[in-house]
């Protein structure tokens, strides 16, 4: 890395290249310790695809599950994931609701596999 050092009695400047573990003493022609020039930054810049839109698109993926979700829910006779009643967004999260009220995640599992359902789908 490129560091610039300035004299503060002479106000002389200097630059040396250095790694940025390593804090060495630069002294001046004049004899004084120079000290290391510290710049504000510009800021982080955030380079590749992706930065400005990612956040839309996942809002957008998100809006698109939720009204997936609300048209499964309202087609009657089919098979939502679910446990007990209470449904949740897929097979995998019923597994787990069913685990947590020890109840047998199976039994629905194969109810819907018998059904031809796709289970995380």
């Amino acid at each position: 890395m490129r560091y610039d050092y300035r004299c503060p009695e002479c106000d002389a400047q200097v630059e040396k290249i250095h790694s940025m573990k390593v804090s060495p003493e630069v002294v001046c022609e004049c004899g004084a310790q120079m000290q290391r020039v510290i710049y504000g930054g510009s800021g982080v810049i955030f380079k590749g695809n992706g930065w400005t839109t990612k956040n839309i698109r996942v809002k957008g993926q998100m809006a698109k599950r939720r009204a997936d979700i609300k048209s499964r829910q309202e087609k009657p006779g089919e098979m939502l994931p679910n446990v007990g009643g209470d449904v949740v967004d897929t097979w995998t999260d019923a597994a787990h609701l069913a685990h947590e009220r020890d109840v047998d995640p199976l039994s629905h599992i194969a109810k819907a596999v018998r059904q031809g359902e796709d289970l995380d789908g």
